[in-house]
């Protein structure tokens, strides 16, 4: 039986969540800028825009911060922060004034096997089954990310630096109807044009690749905001202007369903609902 008969975009309720930094955990020390003058303290205000639909879409899986700060594309500071209860508060840096400086952030759990980097520059992405194989595992891939340049001068002084920070993914959820699903049944997403390297600095997602994720759907989660069981789950990183062929597949036994979708433009921080109608 056929059950790919419809397919929904659905752009993620977001709101804005104070977040509160607990102690720096490493500082590295990094060449020290060339220019000579006065200093002034800066503050960063940070805040975090998420989707707020149950598990793995409220950012209760992020832990960790990660804080890069750039002069003349030269990293001078690198922080960790732990996250507490999904906040980050406040934190201060001393800073020469009258520069420019470009200040980088990245969030995620802590000890994700789905990132690997050095420098935030150049976060590379890992898809496979032992992040995917189910939605916990899934859930603790949510990350997000900030950039953003300015002086030291009056203003950012007095009033600090805001920051937002976001999901550099998009989020696909399959569905079946509950009584369309079997005890036993297993399902996949294969990727077509989907990018595995990311440079937090810029925001650009480059190194496009075909990915398989299998997983084995518990027959108990539900699509956020749907009353279809949740068969899949996938972050996707998008390829700017770039189409993303998506094929899922539904087994049961030693039957399979399977249907190929083409999204023209996945687009950051929105979730695809790719519903049954029957």
């Amino acid at each position: 039986m056929k059950i790919w008969l419809t397919y929904t975009l659905r752009t993620a309720v977001t709101f804005i969540m104070a977040v509160l930094l607990a102690t720096s955990c490493s500082q590295d020390n990094f060449d020290e800028p060339i220019a000579e003058g006065e200093t002034a303290i800066v503050s960063f205000n940070s805040t975090i825009e998420y989707q707020t639909e149950t598990r793995a879409w409220d950012a209760s899986n992020v832990d960790k911060l990660y804080f890069e700060l750039y002069l003349d594309d030269k990293i001078i500071e690198r922080l960790e922060y732990d996250v507490v209860d999904g906040n980050v508060d406040n934190f201060q840096i001393e800073l020469l004034k009258n520069m420019t400086y470009t200040a980088v952030f990245w969030a995620q759990k802590e000890g994700c096997s789905a990132y690997h980097f050095t420098n935030l520059n150049n976060i590379s992405i890992i898809y496979d089954s032992t992040t995917c194989d189910n939605f916990a595992a899934v859930g603790e891939k949510d990350a997000f990310h900030a950039a953003c340049t300015f002086t030291v001068n009056t203003t950012t002084i007095n009033e600090g630096v805001d920051v937002r920070l976001t999901r550099p993914f998009a989020l696909v959820t399959v569905g079946v109807n509950p009584s369309n699903f079997t005890s036993g049944t297993t399902s996949s997403i294969t990727l077509n044009k989907v990018a595995t390297s990311f440079n937090a600095v810029t925001g650009t997602a480059s190194n496009g690749d075909v990915k398989t994720l299998n997983f084995v759907p518990d027959g108990t989660t539900t699509v956020p905001g749907k009353s279809q069981t949740m068969l899949a789950m996938a972050y996707i990183l998008p390829l700017k202007n770039s189409a993303t062929d998506i094929t899922i597949r539904k087994t049961v036994g030693s039957q399979t369903e399977e249907k190929t979708l083409t999204i023209n433009k996945l687009e950051a921080n929105k979730r695809y609902n790719i519903l049954s109608a029957e």
